[in-house]
């Protein structure tokens, strides 16, 4: 009650000082750049984004590789980087921001909320009040941070959010754009995966499941939960008994995963559900911890890092959808075509792999991504090695329960489904 009180107060403050003297957007003719404030001409240098990079990942985009026509002021809210992916997502945005300031004159201000959304609706108020050209924003939370888009409209600021998403739709307003990953295609990805286990174990799809899934309340661990029981509602044998939130942290998620092993003692569990490659790594470590070998090699998880993907490759863990943290291309891109004059896309999607083992094709692939991955120092498994196409979920899976993106379908289709939170098995 009491954090719900103070961000009042907050879009309260934010509205008295941000409301009276709104940014007023400059916009040239028709494919002129877009501006908040007078900018200097930006100076003549290659794009950042190759021209030769598949206009299919840019979807929307004429000409990709955008150069800035002026020096535009770029403002980025982070919601937290409490973990290995969130510090290579920011660390990704930073490395483009400086090369973009480098070569074009860019200003880049941020600020990071440290998994806090009071703070992070703080840092926007002070980032907007220094009148950027663009919000970049990554929610720590959806639904109280709906207000940010009110505070750019009053602003002038148009806003791009990234990663995270808010509550209400993109592509109206100032609200232009989300890039976003597809975490409900990720739950797809998982469900489908955990049922052909399972009916290859049993000859019939049945067994129950523990979750360890992400912080409360965040669009991806609402989306990939969802996602992963509208597959599971058509196979009612299997069954989720035990949820604990792990939060995107390893060490919740290996207390998580210790306590998913007390409550279901041996020969009662087939299988655990990690939101991400923390909650993967501490689940392996709790399983070997306990000595529950019966359990290695059934681990599903989302986010593909080296890390795991070499544990996939030796079969202790079954599966992970890929939730890449590299964003800062494609955030600059879509963020100087906008600025530049040109319209973006309402939802750009990242690309997205399922990394398991049943083929040679897979083996082979697996092990030269793991390869690339180590030669480049990556953290997260390459675009560059391809396989999207034999990393992927079954045709028939995908038409059964995923036929279109759900941004596409419509708002009864996401709603058919609870959060985990309500759903009788959470903290059971």
């Amino acid at each position: 009650m009491k954090k719900k009180l103070l961000l009042i107060l907050l879009f309260i403050t934010a509205a008295a000082v941000l409301f009276a003297s709104p940014g007023k957007e400059a916009t040239g003719a028709a494919g002129g750049p877009r501006t908040v404030a007078s900018r200097a001409d930006a100076p003549k240098a290659e794009p950042i984004t190759p021209r030769d990079f598949p206009k299919a990942l840019l979807p929307g985009v004429d000409q990709v590789g955008a150069v800035p026509l002026k020096k535009y002021k770029i403002a980025f809210s982070n919601g937290d980087m409490g973990n290995v992916w969130r510090r290579t997502f920011w660390e990704d945005m930073d490395a483009y921001s400086q090369e973009y300031k480098k070569r074009f004159g860019i200003d880049f201000i941020v600020a990071n909320a440290g998994n806090n959304t009071t703070k992070q609706l703080q840092d926007v108020q002070s980032l907007l009040a220094q009148k950027p050209d663009i919000l970049i924003l990554s929610p720590n939370e959806a639904g109280p941070l709906n207000v940010v888009v009110e505070l750019c409209e009053k602003a002038g600021v148009p806003l791009m959010t990234i990663d995270r998403g808010l509550d209400i739709p993109p592509g109206t307003g100032k609200y232009i754009t989300a890039i976003q990953i597809d975490g409900y295609r990720s739950g797809i990805a998982n469900g489908a995966a955990l049922v052909e286990a399972l009916t290859k174990k049993y000859g019939s799809p049945k067994g129950l499941v523990a979750e360890i899934p992400g912080i409360l309340g965040s669009s991806p661990a609402i989306t990939l939960s969802q996602g992963i029981r509208r597959v599971l509602r058509e196979y009612p044998d299997i069954k989720i008994v035990t949820v604990r939130p792990g939060e995107y942290d390893r060490e919740k998620s290996f207390k998580a995963a210790q306590d998913i092993l007390t409550v279901n003692k041996k020969g009662t569990l087939d299988a655990i559900l990690c939101a991400s490659e923390d909650a993967a790594m501490a689940a392996l470590e709790a399983i070997k911890s306990a000595g529950r070998d019966e359990l290695l090699g059934w681990i599903f998880s989302v986010d593909t890092t080296i890390e795991v993907l070499e544990e996939i490759e030796k079969g202790e863990i079954a599966q992970a959808s890929e939730e890449p943290p590299y964003f800062g291309m494609i955030a600059f891109e879509y963020a100087i075509q906008y600025l530049n004059g040109n319209d973006v896309p309402a939802i750009v999607p990242l690309p997205q792999r399922t990394f398991f083992l049943d083929t040679s094709a897979h083996t082979a692939k697996l092990k030269e991504t793991i390869d690339a991955g180590k030669k480049a120092d990556m953290l997260f498994a390459p675009a560059s090695t391809g396989g999207f196409d034999i990393f992927a979920v079954s045709a028939d899976m995908l038409s059964k329960f995923y036929p279109k993106p759900y941004w596409e379908q419509p708002a009864s289709y996401l709603e058919e489904i609870k959060p985990y939170t309500e759903w009788p098995d959470y903290l059971k």
